[in-house]
């Protein structure tokens, strides 16, 4: 890839722009950052400004996702210092309802009233951006941002955006039942002209599996499974897939997967970086 950074100055402020170019030519603004030079303020040698945001992770769904979302935001940042990171909360609450139980009908237990308390505690404590590193969850997206102030980050359609943007055509959806059945990939997709591809029934068995069975119980993925399923849609035609369970993306970065794929996790943690007035490192490469 290559980067170029714009900077456009005004009697107010100074707006950067640091410009993601793929290799079509399509130029996507991965990070914009407003910096409101009237009001500078400076404490202990660190400059503060104005635009910068704290964000609220609400977390838990589940916990291993949610650390590996920590570890994804620090290492995406561009900073230089620990005063540079961004200033985040994290939430944890791993007693909130199953989300793919309820959305499969197979709970009574709906998790929006849980996470919809979170958003407020984070509120309260100050967070101006939410997200949620669980992917099932942004199936209640428009509600929970409905029923907040804070800017709630929204990974799915973002990722189908920086597929446009990389030329895709098709792409294949690793995902959980709720969030296959639900459609939010396939509609975030489609309203870009990108055809989704889901897997067959077997295969989609074994997606489950491997998120609940492997991944929620602290155990290595079955690779040899995951790459058959991702190999199922890839021959009806997908040029890429999206990993589109944070449960998946703790696969990516603990074991080697290969290219080809898209880690929605990945896009969450750039898109809150840009959401919170950081800048997200040149080298980050969303699309494998």
């Amino acid at each position: 890839m290559r980067h170029r950074v714009s900077t456009v100055t005004d009697s107010s402020c100074i707006q950067t722009i640091n410009w993601t170019s793929f290799p079509h030519g399509t130029a996507i603004a991965l990070t914009v950052i407003r910096v409101c030079i009237r009001q500078h303020r400076h404490l202990d040698g660190v400059q503060h400004m104005n635009e910068q945001k704290k964000l609220g992770v609400i977390g838990g769904l589940g916990p291993m996702a949610s650390a590996q979302f920590l570890e994804l935001l620090t290492s995406m940042t561009d900073a230089k210092r620990d005063q540079e990171h961004i200033e985040a909360i994290l939430y944890s609450r791993p007693q909130t309802p199953d989300r793919t139980a309820y959305l499969l009908g197979n709970s009574p237990e709906s998790p929006l009233p849980v996470m919809l308390d979170s958003a407020r505690t984070l509120e309260s404590l100050g967070c101006r951006v939410l997200v949620i590193p669980c992917m099932t969850a942004y199936s209640f997206a428009a509600e929970m941002q409905e029923k907040c102030t804070a800017q709630l980050v929204n990974p799915i359609t973002q990722s189908a955006k920086l597929l446009k943007a990389a030329g895709k055509r098709c792409v294949g959806i690793m995902a959980t039942d709720g969030t296959v059945k639900i459609g939010t990939f396939q509609k975030a997709l489609r309203a870009e002209g990108i055809e989704p591809v889901t897997p067959d029934a077997e295969n989609q068995r074994e997606v489950m599996r491997i998120i609940y069975e492997d991944v929620k119980s602290g155990k290595p993925a079955d690779l040899e499974q995951f790459h058959a399923v991702a190999h199922s849609m890839r021959a009806k035609g997908a040029e890429c897939v999206i990993l589109g369970c944070t449960e998946l993306s703790v696969i990516k970065q603990t074991q080697q997967i290969g290219k080809g794929f898209l880690d929605a996790m990945e896009v969450l943690a750039a898109t809150a970086i840009a959401a919170c007035g950081y800048s997200v490192k040149a080298d980050i490469r969303l699309i494998g």
